[in-house]
Formats: C-alpha cells, sequence, structure tokens
C-alpha cells in the first residue's frame, strides 16, 4: 500500500543518540562527546514501519546495506564516515494478527485455541518462522516461533453481553494459547462476540480502520432441547439440535 522509504519511521534511544529531524527518509540524529571512545561513538538508531490496520503486507527484508551515513556536521564542518558494516546484520519484518476462529460446542466450559499468525500471500518465508496453515483464512500462518509475550499478547477476552467468562487455559506455545470459556446463562442456544484485546501490532481488521480489538464469535448449544412439534399435519417432528441442525425437514 506503500513504498517502504515512505512509511519508515526512525527513533532514537534516549541515551547515545536523539533524533533532529522526524523526516521519514533521510532524518537526522545528533550524539555528544561523551559517547566517543576512541574517536569512536557507538550509537543506536531505531526504526519500524507504519502498519495499517486494514491491509495485510506480505514479509520483507531490510539489509544493512539499505542503509547510508553520508555526512556527520559539527560547527558546519563534515566529519566522520559510514557505520561498520561487518558487525551489522539483516531483519525481518512481518505482518502478524492474532487470531481465533468461530465456535460452536456443547461443551460448557469449553476451551478454545487462540492463534497468532503472520501474513504471507506467496509463502515468502525468510526467518523461516512459518507453521501451520490458518485454520479458516488463506494466506495466513501460524507463527511458530511466538513463544513469548514479549512478541505480542493477549490482554484479555470479553463477550458483548457479560454472559461468557474468559480465563487464559495455558500460555502461549508454537504460536497457540488456550482459553477457556464459562457461559453463565441459561437460555440455550446462545451465542455472542468475543473481543480480543492485545497489542496494537497483533490487530488487523480489513473493514475497519479505527478497529482496536480483534472478535470472533462463540455459540453454545445444549443435548436436551428440541427443534420443536409440528401441528395440524398428523406429524410430529423431533429434532436433536445437538445434532447442529442445518438440513431441511422433509414432510
Amino acid at each position: 500500500w506503500s513504498s517502504t522509504q515512505n512509511r519508515i519511521r526512525f527513533f532514537d534511544d534516549g541515551s547515545s543518540s536523539t533524533i533532529l529531524s522526524s523526516n521519514t527518509n533521510p532524518s537526522t540524529f545528533k550524539t555528544t562527546e561523551g559517547n566517543f571512545t576512541g574517536g569512536t561513538a557507538n550509537i543506536t538508531i531505531k526504526f519500524n514501519f507504519d502498519r495499517n490496520v486494514t491491509i495485510a503486507d506480505n514479509p520483507f527484508v531490510i539489509y544493512k546495506n539499505d542503509f547510508n551515513i553520508t555526512v556527520s556536521e559539527i560547527n558546519g564542518t563534515t566529519y566522520g564516515k559510514d557505520f561498520n558494516r561487518s558487525v551489522d546484520q539483516n531483519i525481518t519484518f512481518y505482518y502478524a494478527r492474532v487470531h481465533s476462529p468461530d465456535y460452536k460446542t456443547q461443551n460448557n466450559p469449553f476451551i478454545g485455541n487462540v492463534y497468532y499468525e503472520v501474513y504471507s500471500k506467496n509463502g515468502f518465508d525468510p526467518a523461516n518462522i512459518l507453521g501451520g496453515e490458518s485454520v479458516d483464512d488463506v494466506y495466513w500462518y501460524i507463527n511458530k516461533d511466538h513463544n513469548s509475550t514479549s512478541f505480542g499478547e493477549i490482554f484479555n477476552i470479553d463477550s458483548s453481553h457479560d454472559k461468557i467468562n474468559v480465563t487464559k487455559n495455558a500460555s502461549i506455545a508454537n504460536g497457540v494459547e488456550k482459553y477457556s470459556h464459562n457461559y453463565t446463562g441459561a437460555t440455550y442456544p446462545y451465542k455472542d462476540r468475543m473481543d480480543i484485546n492485545a497489542s496494537s501490532w497483533l490487530i488487523y481488521n480489513r473493514f475497519d480502520q479505527n478497529a482496536t480489538t480483534n472478535h470472533y464469535y462463540i455459540e453454545f448449544t445444549h443435548s436436551g432441547d428440541w427443534a420443536g412439534i409440528g401441528k395440524n399435519v398428523g406429524k410430529v417432528v423431533d429434532i436433536n439440535i445437538s445434532k447442529n441442525v442445518e438440513n431441511r425437514i422433509e414432510w
């Protein structure tokens, strides 16, 4: 949706470097005399890229040779040289989300999986993190290397009508996290929307630029419920709802 140069954002580390210009490309930084030892200063320059909540990106690699330090100016005089590229490394960016399929169950409580996924339309996987395909969506893959909340986390999952309590059942393992859903009502079937509150870089909604959560639906059914009784036709129809009725009733 835009070139990487237009989307790049630079940040200082508040210690060894300070950003002077917030332009996307290029940007200007300064450092102080106290950071120099033997004529060399080790400074940290952080960068990231704008992320559109509605548009997923294919993975892309930023190489060390994509950056250049062209000038260093002190009191109008230019000094310095390029950085030491022999000790640098490349970095890969993936577009990620947290995702759950919709569920329909007779079990209460019900334990469901929530997945940490990354997008790759052409299967490009330079960091070798793609696990199995998403359970219900093309071009999305489980991030098998997502095993820590430092990569992004779920803060909580809320039901729209406060009738389903959700608690974590197991911590993240290979991009999968388990949550227990306990329906507290007495009416069946019952269906509700579940909102996943997670790290901002894990939010994806192709229809809503202002989305702050991801969501899924869960429906609780009851094995003792019946579909109904036909009257005035001379026949009685008993169909157990627990069999997930989606067929026509033949008279």
